[in-house]
């Protein structure tokens, strides 16, 4: 169940065919919300409550300006200032799924060009 609904099956809603597992795929903002599993045996049955969040970026973003970046063209973001401490998480992201980052790595200022996607680079 979802939201005290019955879950179906959809175009990305998957419910596999012993009905153990539920695939969900691509994942929407719709797929937030309440999901309840119950299970069951001759013996006993439990049910369990299960809360799905789905975080997303904002939507229509506006960047104003001359350098503004193309469509197709890689992302790239210095995200040093970002980190506190040596190894910390930084998430890059927003709502475009077609969005691409480059990771680079620097153990020092450098004035090197970025490299091309899906390459990493210690400098």
């Amino acid at each position: 169940m979802k939201d005290k609904k019955p879950l179906s099956p959809s175009t990305s809603i998957i419910i596999s065919s012993d009905n153990r597992s539920v695939f969900i795929s691509p994942v929407q903002r719709s797929d937030s919300g309440e999901y309840q599993c119950t299970y069951s045996n001759p013996v006993s049955s439990e049910t369990v409550n299960l809360s799905l969040i789905i975080s997303y970026g904002p939507d229509d973003v506006s960047i104003k300006g001359e350098d503004v970046v193309d469509l197709g063209e890689v992302n790239y973001a210095d995200v040093s200032h970002f980190q506190k401490s040596s190894g910390e998480r930084v998430n890059l992201g927003n709502s475009d799924t077609a969005t691409q980052y480059a990771e680079i790595r620097h153990g020092g200022k450098s004035k090197a060009p970025p490299p091309p996607y899906g390459s990493q680079v210690n400098i």
